[in-house]
């Protein structure tokens, strides 16, 4: 009986296709979901940055099972908008440089490089 579940006659790696079926049944056919990891990956960002924005509600998402998966086009528009986004208030002694110009963005700047642009 070895390889056969013997409740049903049925040799076990039959049922394991069926069952692998059923949990892929629920994943976008169009492969625009995308994983936590996957998303961090494509923006090249941190997963937990990814977790954050996620429970910020800034980023829809959806859960299967355990997992949380992202739309494609979601996240490519909250990074897209992440770059124009005003700067944070500053301490007033800190909202000009030196020489008296105004305190450039820093994190968009740094942003932009990690993209390449």
């Amino acid at each position: 009986m070895a390889g056969m579940a013997p409740h049903l006659n049925t040799p076990i790696a039959f049922r394991h296709d069926i069952l692998s079926y059923r949990d892929d049944m629920d994943l976008d056919p169009d492969g625009m979901e995308l994983t936590v990891r996957e998303a961090a990956d494509l923006v090249h960002r941190d997963a937990e940055t990814i977790r954050r924005w996620v429970r910020a509600g800034r980023l829809a998402h959806r859960r299967i099972g355990t997992t949380i998966v992202v739309h494609r086009d979601d996240l490519l528009n909250l990074v897209a908008g992440a770059d124009d986004s005003p700067m944070l208030a500053l301490p007033e002694g800190w909202r000009q440089t030196h020489s008296g110009a105004p305190m450039p963005n820093l994190a968009q700047a740094v942003h932009r490089s990690r993209a390449g642009r």
